[in-house]
């Protein structure tokens, strides 16, 4: 190919182009590593393809900071891999994004909602996760072949770069996929905030029954929203752009040439960047932005400098994480404790009924529930025998100022002061009562405990 350029400075895009690369790199590596130790299969693949992406931007712009075509780099085996890349990103992204606002969805689903998942339908997730993330990205770098006609091109800047025939089997294969998955990303996200603003009123009960809380979830959701609408616009733009230009019959033979087939395109940018590079660049930066700064990155950030020594010339850091590990207890536990001893340490000036509704402990049955499973056992020490199963239950507070008329002193928690009853055994009362409330707080501080500790934590 002859050369129209021969010589070239290096342009100051490169210089900006590997800068934030690189940084993205940096900043995005903690959110990564968090989402893929609580095994957020959608969430660590959304974030490692576009360290990928940034990576290849890196390398792209350090090999080809300039237009001097002459001395270039061929990029063998480079280039043959990132084109490969290049081709599953482009749904492997918005599949990440179908999976995290799936989840969500279902979070906020009120007629499926559960405390918990079995082992099997968290192995089922996992691997429709991977096949989403995963499994069909590959699966379209074998498409992309049937209509590759050369192995890549090499851009200035830019680098290596995806050859597609100029044909509708192209269409069909490659290029129609990344604004369809867009599409169905659009639509959970939708759906995610139809749900939030039905189920406004219980949005804090739903999203305890799924074992996260309202900062993590509204996130990861803004994030996914975010890189959604901005993949959608992409995608489309770059859909409509192949298929308005004129389309030549398809022919196997004449797209595996063998001499077209290892034949190098490089072509000069003339310092233009091209925009799909730049959102690479913005995707990254927003990663950081929703996760970065939360306060499981900033125990990593912690654990990382107090790992290299600075704890000693630092030693609030250490004191930072141990305060970091203790507050990381799960929420519905720590609420529920938080809920006893609020109610048990209140004014004793009156006397106080808290009324729970049952329909937060219904989230932790399925929905295929028989109505003659057995319940919870905190709910069958609250219900009343004549109670329903759907009715609010009642848990009175002793109050020794207070004289409500209780069915007897064994069965009421509430205050005990009858006039004409000796002294001695009002006393005894008031003690049994004090005894057996203080043994129910015990009881459910460990199991609520237990049940909340016994789930990864997902979002």
């Amino acid at each position: 190919m002859e050369n129209t350029v021969l010589t070239s400075p290096v342009y100051t895009a490169a210089i900006i182009l590997a800068f934030f690369s690189l940084l993205n790199l940096l900043i995005d590596l903690p959110p990564f590593i968090f989402h893929a130790r609580a095994r957020n299969i959608a969430a660590s693949s959304l974030i490692l393809w576009i360290l990928l992406m940034n990576l290849s931007d890196l390398i792209n712009a350090l090999i080809w900071p300039n237009d001097n075509v002459s001395n270039w780099f061929s990029g063998t085996i480079l280039c043959d891999i990132e084109v490969k890349l290049f081709i599953g990103a482009q749904i492997g992204q918005t599949g990440a994004l179908i999976c995290i606002m799936r989840e969500l969805a279902k979070v906020l689903d009120t007629d499926n909602a559960t405390m918990g998942r079995s082992s099997g339908e968290e192995k089922k997730r996992m691997i429709g996760e991977l096949i989403m993330c995963w499994g069909l990205p590959v699966l379209l770098m074998f498409a992309h072949y049937v209509v590759q006609p050369a192995r890549y091109a090499v851009f200035g800047l830019n680098g290596c770069t995806i050859m597609i025939d100029n044909s509708w089997p192209a269409v069909v294969l490659v290029q129609m996929w990344p604004p369809l998955f867009a599409l169905v990303d659009v639509y959970y996200s939708g759906l995610v905030i139809y749900r939030i603003h039905r189920y406004r009123t219980q949005f804090s009960s739903l999203l305890t029954a799924s074992n996260t809380n309202r900062s993590r979830f509204l996130r990861l959701f803004l994030m996914a929203l975010s890189l959604g609408l901005a993949f959608l616009i992409l995608t489309i733009y770059l859909f409509y752009k192949n298929i308005i230009v004129t389309h030549i019959p398809y022919s196997w033979k004449l797209v595996h040439d063998p001499e077209a087939w290892n034949e190098i395109l490089m072509v000069p940018s003339y310092g233009v960047v091209l925009i799909d590079h730049w959102i690479r660049i913005a995707t990254g930066i927003s990663v950081f932005a929703f996760f970065g700064v939360g306060k499981e990155a900033t125990s990593m950030y912690r654990t990382a400098l107090v790992a290299i020594g600075l704890g000693k010339v630092f030693p609030r850091l250490k004191e930072g994480r141990s305060s970091t590990s203790q507050g990381s207890s799960s929420s519905f536990g720590s609420r529920a404790k938080a809920y006893v001893k609020e109610k048990w340490s209140g004014s004793r000036a009156t006397a106080t009924i808290s009324t729970i509704n049952t329909s937060t402990f219904k989230l932790g049955r399925a929905a295929s529930a028989t109505p003659h499973k057995a319940k919870a056992w905190y709910m069958r020490l609250f219900r009343r025998r004549n109670q329903d199963a759907g009715s609010n239950m009642q848990l009175p507070i002793w109050n020794p100022q207070s004289t409500p008329q209780p069915e007897s002193p064994v069965s009421t928690l509430g205050s005990i002061s009858e006039v004409g009853k000796e002294a001695t055994a009002l006393a005894t009362s008031k003690a049994e009562d004090v005894m057996r409330t203080t043994s129910f707080e015990m009881e459910i501080h460990r199991e609520l405990g237990k049940e909340a500790n016994s789930g990864d934590e997902r979002f």
